[in-house]
């Protein structure tokens, strides 16, 4: 899988399903032993974050300019929120 280019969270969970599929077939007597068992999980590599420069977030706010996404954008650059924190606000 890596060969193809495929990325580490998606050969990871093709383990994870396989494992638990093969996990069930043990359990329904289909398989005396399970054979992914003996396999070690995949790991993922680390990858550093990329973060915007000050040039690149003043492009980006400028672009965004008039659009229904400025003022999230706006709230993101100045107080450095993630995403997910952004949209849990109410």
């Amino acid at each position: 899988m890596r060969g193809r280019g495929l990325a580490d969270s998606t050969i990871r969970s093709t383990y994870t399903a396989m494992r638990g599929v093969l996990d069930t077939a043990v359990r329904d007597e289909l398989l005396a032993v399970n054979p992914a068992a003996k396999v070690k999980r995949p790991t993922l590599a680390h990858v550093e974050a990329r973060f915007l420069t000050i040039p690149e977030l003043h492009a980006l706010l400028t672009a965004a300019d008039g659009s229904r996404y400025a003022p999230l954008l706006a709230l993101l650059v100045h107080t450095g929120m993630r995403r997910g924190e952004a949209r849990a606000l109410r």
